[in-house]
């Protein structure tokens, strides 16, 4: 179960988290959601499509059924096989929220373990991120810029009817 909490050195300070790739969740992971840089990379390898969620169009690469090379996208835990993994799902157990016009990064409190050994520490003294933290979080800002601009692009595409 997820427990989503502000990122703060006073709650978090002596935590650290895994960059690992995380499963697909069976019955939420029927497709991983990409950004507008990932499109063409994943376009040359996999068959893409668009979701419709929430009145917006947003493009996907559908895990279920597809195959990379002959092999399945995902093995029977929900780990995903393919050479190139979606952003989506290496973000971590970070999640950034525009909450009143500002960005706040919230982190899963479920995901975070005392450092040692895969574990990187989430910040290396009071109030400063660790670099790797800090190398994340630029990219998963990056990421979701990238994933509006995607979701704008199909949405565009979506009511030009040029797609099916």
């Amino acid at each position: 179960m997820t427990r989503l909490a502000p990122l703060s050195f006073a709650a978090h300070g002596s935590l650290g988290w895994r960059p690992t790739v995380s499963s697909v969740v069976p019955g939420q992971g029927a497709a991983v959601a990409l950004c507008m840089d990932e499109l063409p990379g994943f376009a040359l390898r996999l068959p893409l499509a668009i979701q419709r969620q929430r009145g917006r169009a947003r493009p996907v690469v559908p895990v279920r059924g597809v195959r990379a090379g002959g092999l399945p996208l995902l093995d029977e835990a929900g780990t995903w096989r393919a050479r190139i993994v979606p952003f989506a799902l290496r973000r971590g157990p970070f999640q950034a929220v525009r909450t009143e016009g500002t960005e706040t990064v919230f982190v899963d409190e479920t995901a975070l373990s005392p450092p040692g050994g895969a574990v990187v520490p989430l910040f290396d003294g009071p109030g400063t991120l660790s670099a790797v933290t800090r190398d994340h979080l630029s990219a998963l800002a990056g990421w979701q810029a990238g994933l509006a601009r995607a979701e704008r692009a199909a949405s565009a595409l979506q009511a030009a009817r040029l797609l099916r």
